[in-house]
C-alpha cells in the first residue's frame, strides 16, 4: 500500500501533467498569432505590386519601419496572452498543491496570498530576465532578422517571392526562415515560462506548509532526453526555507530550480514530508523501459541502461569514464567551476 508521501507526490505529478496540457493550448494560441504575423509580413512584401529591388533607400526603410510596428503589435498580443496564462498557472498550481497536501493534515493546507502569486507570475526570472522581457527581445530579434532579409535580397537583386522565402524558409531545402526561428523560440519560451511559474508557485506553497514539509527533492525524467544539467540533480534534496534552496549533502546548486534551470526543462520539485525524512522516496517512478523504484537516481538508471544509452546522454568520452567508475555523474557534470576540466584533461588524468 502506498504511503501518504507517495500519494502526495503522485497527486503533484498529476497536476504537473495538467499544466503541460494547459501549456500545449497556450503554445497553440501563440503559434497562431505568429502565423498571422507571417501573413501580414508577406502582405507588406507584396503590397506595392512592384519589385522591392526597385525601391529607393528611403522607401525601403519606410517599409521596414512599418514591418517593425506590425511585429511589435503581434508580440505585444503574445505577451498579453502569456500574462493571462502565467497568472492562471500560478493560482492553479498553488491551489492544486495545497489540496494535495491537505490529505496529510486534517486542516486545509496554507496557500500563498493572491498578491504573492501575481508577483510570481510577473516577476519569475528565466535565465536572467522576466518572461515579458524575453518576448520584447523576440520582437526586436524578428524585426532585425526581417530587415536583414529584405536588405540582403534587394542587394542581390532577388524577387519579392525569393525575399519572402527568406522569411518563411524552405522545408524542401531544409532551410529555416525567420519565422521558423521565431516559432522555435516561442515554443521554448512558452514552455519554460509556464514551468518556471508553476514550480515557483508550488515551492512557495510548500514553504507555507513548512510544518509538514522539511525539504525539496528534484525529480528529473528518466529517459535519454534528460540533459546533463538535470541528470546529476535527479533525486537530490534541497533546503526548503532558503531562497534559493541550498543543496543537502551534495554540491549541485539550485540555479533557478526545476523548470527554469535551462530552456525546455522538464524537471519538477516535490516535497520531502517530515514523517518520511531520511527514509528516501518510496514506491515506483516512471522511466524509459518501464517503472523503477522511486529511490533510483538518474546515475543508477544510467548504469542499468548500458553503454549505448550512456553514450547517447553523456557523449562517448564521458560515458567511458562513467562506466569505468572513475568519476561519478556529479563529478562529470556538476557545477565545479573552480576545478573545471576539459574532456581531454579528464581522459589524461584517468588514462
Amino acid at each position: 500500500m502506498a504511503s501518504l508521501s507517495d500519494v502526495l507526490v503522485d497527486e503533484l505529478l498529476a497536476g504537473q501533467l495538467d499544466i503541460l496540457r494547459f501549456e500545449a493550448g497556450t503554445r497553440a494560441r501563440v503559434l497562431a498569432l505568429l502565423a498571422r504575423l507571417q501573413r501580414d509580413l508577406f502582405a507588406q512584401l507584396h503590397g506595392s505590386g512592384a519589385p522591392l529591388t526597385d525601391f529607393s533607400k528611403s522607401r525601403a526603410e519606410m517599409l521596414l519601419r512599418q514591418a517593425a510596428v506590425v511585429i511589435d503589435k503581434y508580440y505585444l498580443a503574445i505577451s498579453g496572452e502569456m500574462d493571462v496564462a502565467l497568472g492562471a498557472s500560478a493560482k492553479v498550481v498553488a491551489t492544486q498543491a495545497s489540496r494535495s497536501m491537505s490529505m496529510l493534515i486534517q486542516l486545509g493546507a496554507s496557500l500563498p496570498t493572491e498578491t504573492f502569486l501575481r508577483r510570481i507570475a510577473s516577476n519569475t526570472v528565466l535565465l536572467g530576465a522576466p518572461s515579458a522581457d524575453w518576448w520584447s527581445r523576440q520582437s526586436l530579434d524578428v524585426a532585425f532578422r526581417f530587415g536583414n532579409a529584405v536588405r540582403q535580397g534587394m542587394v542581390q537583386g532577388e524577387t519579392n517571392e525569393q525575399i519572402a522565402a527568406r522569411v518563411a524558409g524552405s522545408p524542401l531545402k531544409g532551410t529555416p526562415g525567420i519565422m521558423d526561428v521565431a516559432r522555435s523560440n516561442a515554443r521554448s519560451l512558452v514552455h519554460t515560462s509556464i514551468q518556471a511559474v508553476a514550480n515557483e508557485s508550488r515551492l512557495e506553497t510548500f514553504r507555507k506548509n513548512s510544518d509538514i514539509i522539511v525539504a525539496l527533492r528534484w525529480l528529473a525524467t528518466l529517459d535519454s532526453h534528460t540533459c546533463t544539467i538535470c541528470a546529476p540533480r535527479d533525486n537530490r534534496e534541497y533546503t526548503l526555507v532558503d531562497d534559493p534552496p541550498e543543496p543537502i549533502k551534495h554540491g549541485l546548486k539550485w540555479l533557478g530550480g526545476p523548470g527554469a534551470i535551462h530552456w525546455g526543462c522538464r524537471c519538477v520539485a516535490v516535497p520531502v514530508i517530515a514523517a518520511y525524512a531520511g527514509k528516501g522516496p518510496q514506491g515506483k517512478r516512471a522511466a524509459a523501459g518501464g517503472p523503477v523504484s522511486a529511490k533510483v537516481t538518474f546515475e543508477q538508471f544510467l548504469r542499468r541502461k548500458g553503454a549505448g544509452f550512456a553514450e547517447e546522454v553523456l557523449g562517448k568520452g564521458r560515458a567511458e569514464l562513467f562506466r569505468a567508475k572513475k568519476l561519478t555523474l556529479e563529478q562529470l557534470l556538476g557545477d565545479m567551476t573552480s576545478t573545471r576540466l576539459t574532456l581531454k584533461q579528464l581522459q589524461a588524468r584517468y588514462a
